[in-house]
């Protein structure tokens, strides 16, 4: 069952955009989603962004020029979404997902990210999302690749996230989607490895000049060698250009590609 409880700002359930969005690498994958998404829609179109949290999303696909509807289960993000995302294309409202209220073939597209893993009545869910819409209309929607989320708990990366009821492998969300729609792509979205690894360079070296700003000069002397007091201190240009690297939509890589090691799995379904 769909629970209203699933909002609960800020989470990584519920994004919310950040005051500088390059700081926030969850935010920059569910906005490239959302870009990516726009690749397959045409303007006037009318759209179901469901699950659309705070808004942002939706206001995105409003902005391009397409009418949409954000909906959501929980009536204090419909509120948040509101107040903060607002277009003349978009209008907000709360949405049950699994059983949406909408008469056969009121949309030509129906989007709807990180969301099919919270419930269990994930066929009732897919059979009502083809029923809503259009001949020819699509289905986009995303969710964490189970066997790889698996690894990350495995290692102790992350934790276990208690609003994932039903996480799916490929296999499993492939063979789901294609029992209700007729033609079904496949996508992984995964980070560029070497913007990460310049980010986590920027995070460090970020660490280590907040350090020298809170500890006496003679103990920084005494712990870290000359070369690097002189980088910390004044880098290189082009080092110093590295070190500014932030999130942004082109490190969120969306493609056919290593589908199986992907970190979240993309569908573009078609009725």
């Amino acid at each position: 069952m769909q629970n209203e409880k699933f909002f609960a700002p800020p989470s990584d359930e519920r994004v919310m955009p950040p005051e500088t969005e390059g700081d926030n690498r969850n935010f920059i994958e569910h906005l490239a989603r959302y870009d990516f998404a726009r690749g397959f829609l045409k303007k006037g179109m009318n759209i179901l962004d469901a699950a659309c949290g705070s808004g942002y999303g939706s206001h995105l696909l409003a902005k391009y020029g397409c009418n949409v509807i954000g909906g959501d289960i929980s009536q204090e993000a419909v509120s948040y979404a509101n107040k903060r995302f607002t277009h003349e294309n978009l209008t907000y409202t709360k949405v049950n997902c699994i059983r949406p209220e909408y008469p056969d073939g009121h949309f030509d597209a129906y989007v709807s990210f990180e969301t099919i893993e919270h419930f269990f009545e994930q066929d009732e869910y897919l059979t009502n999302a083809r029923r809503i819409l259009k001949a020819g209309g699509l289905f986009i929607c995303s969710t964490p690749n189970k066997d790889v989320h698996e690894f990350y708990r495995h290692k102790g990366w992350m934790g276990a996230n208690p609003y994932h009821l039903k996480e799916l492998t490929v296999q499993e969300f492939r063979d789901l989607l294609e029992k209700h729609f007729p033609k079904v792509e496949l996508y992984a979205q995964d980070y560029d490895p070497l913007a990460l690894k310049m980010l986590e360079m920027n995070r460090i070296v970020s660490e280590l000049r907040w350090e020298m700003d809170h500890l006496p000069i003679t103990l920084i002397k005494k712990i870290l060698p000359q070369g690097v007091l002189g980088m910390l201190g004044k880098p290189a240009p082009d080092l110093a250009k590295k070190l500014n690297t932030r999130y942004n939509l082109d490190m969120a890589k969306i493609s056919k590609l290593n589908i199986e090691n992907a970190d979240t799995l993309i569908a573009v379904c078609y009725t």
